[in-house]
């Protein structure tokens, strides 16, 4: 017996090895064909799929082995061959008729700014070595620079909060500068990016002509409620106003004299109109080109309704993030109802993505039925997957073409990542993240 075991445990680890040489001595070009011939040769039995055999015309009957049944004149003649024949054949049957099923890769989370606790330093070298404060927002220009709003806020001597947003860059060689935000001076007083004072909460975007976009959420000392275009070096106002508490006013009007409140995600079309989160106010406005200000989302009410019918005429309940996805069309986190809501060319709106309740759940179906929480940031690659920020969830989401919710990054856990705000894809189709509350910014490896 203990000879015999030996041998089998030979026979079965070289059974695979000799695989190709009874292929192709039997005429065999696949696993299914090599399983047929098993069942008709009655080798072993089996619950039937078709496959036809070399040499015939009628398909044969194969899927996994339940019971082997080996000929009993074989097995009096020659025991151990037959014992060795037939564990060789369900082996080959078991390995290559059954769908085996991969591990799913998650890809590697690597840090490219910040070194984990808040704070400012490192500008003029390299990203990894230099400190952030809880970095809410991302871009990319055309050439592949990142830029983040670094953002934080503290409470004066006096009890007042406060707090600044620097823009900073990274460039391709990895090195880190400040190009806005950090000064004393009122976004009224000054057209030099960086002598500006920035509230926390600040957001970006960049069109294609590399003209960056950023919002001034009002929760400092200045209370500047604003959206701001930083170009060719100088800072300009393109809408909102300096009013203490914010307001909602304006539409149809210039947008430098319309007021909002507590302004938050940003983003542009094709056509250079840019698109305001007016997270207070809850709706989204946009400015034109032509330098006016409309609503084209939310009825000001804050709440979950309007889904089917006009933008206009939903309630939102203060949205966060917006984006514009390929198509035109405009994504909006709307970030207390828990959900992502899109609206289509013709102004119409639908619910994107989430069932409205606080919680994680729904990986692998419907992205209609998946739980968020807290939903900010919003991107897009070029295969029409949309990633979502589900910030309370510690988590980052994967809405692919047809529909399925995945997770990419982030198990819960505040030790992988913190309060993810914002996610921007790179020109070389490249994830990164704003890990907010572990101060740092992180992209995606491998998976």
């Amino acid at each position: 017996n203990r000879e015999i075991g030996k041998r089998l445990f030979i026979a079965e680890r070289t059974a695979e090895g000799h695989l190709e040489q009874i292929r192709n001595k039997l005429g065999f070009h696949s696993r299914a064909e090599v399983a047929a011939w098993a069942v008709s040769s009655g080798l072993v039995a089996g619950r039937a799929s078709a496959v036809v055999v070399p040499g015939t015309t009628a398909p044969a009957a194969v899927v996994v082995p339940v019971t082997p049944t080996p000929r009993i004149a074989r097995v009096r003649r020659r025991p151990f061959a037959s014992v060795v024949a037939v564990l060789f054949l369900i082996g080959v049957v078991a390995f290559f008729a059954v769908p085996r099923v991969l591990p799913t890769v998650r890809p590697s989370i690597v840090t490219v700014a910040g070194l984990g606790t808040g704070g400012f330093s490192g500008d003029g070298g390299p990203a990894t070595a230099a400190q952030l404060d809880r970095p809410v927002s991302l871009a990319f220009d055309k050439s592949g620079n990142l830029y983040v709003a670094d953002s934080t806020e503290q409470l004066t001597t006096g009890g007042v909060l406060d707090g600044f947003t620097r823009i900073r860059r990274i460039d391709s060689t990895g090195k880190i500068q400040t190009i806005a935000g950090g000064g004393t001076l009122n976004t009224d007083a000054s057209d030099y990016p960086p002598a500006v004072h920035l509230g926390p909460e600040s957001w970006i975007t960049i069109d294609a002509a590399d003209v960056i976009y950023l919002s001034d959420s009002g929760e400092t000392c200045c209370d500047a409620h604003i959206v701001a275009a930083v170009d060719s070096g100088r800072f300009r106002v393109i809408a909102g106003s300096f009013v203490r508490g914010g307001g909602y006013a304006g539409d149809g009007g210039p947008a430098v004299s319309a007021k909002l409140d507590q302004p938050r995600g940003v983003a542009v079309d094709s056509t250079g109109n840019v698109y305001v989160a007016d997270s207070l106010n809850n709706v989204i406005r946009e400015v034109r080109r032509d330098g006016t200000i409309d609503t084209v989302a939310g009825n000001g009410q804050r709440g979950y309704s309007g889904d089917g019918g006009s933008g206009r005429s939903a309630a939102l309940f203060a949205p966060v993030g917006v984006a514009i996805s390929p198509d035109g069309s405009l994504f909006i986190a709307d970030t207390n109802n828990h959900r992502v809501r899109r609206i289509d060319h013709g102004g119409n709106i639908v619910t994107f993505a989430g069932s409205g309740r606080a919680a994680y759940g729904g990986d692998g179906g419907p992205a209609t039925s998946a739980d968020l929480n807290l939903p900010t940031g919003l991107a897009f690659d070029t295969g029409g997957n949309v990633y979502i920020a589900d910030s309370g969830n510690n988590r980052v989401r994967k809405v692919s073409p047809n529909g399925t919710i995945t997770t990419v990054a982030g198990d819960g856990t505040s030790a992988v990542l913190a309060a993810p705000s914002s996610i921007a894809v790179s020109p070389t189709g490249v994830l990164f993240i704003a890990d907010t509350d572990n101060h740092r910014v992180v992209k995606l490896v491998g998976g």
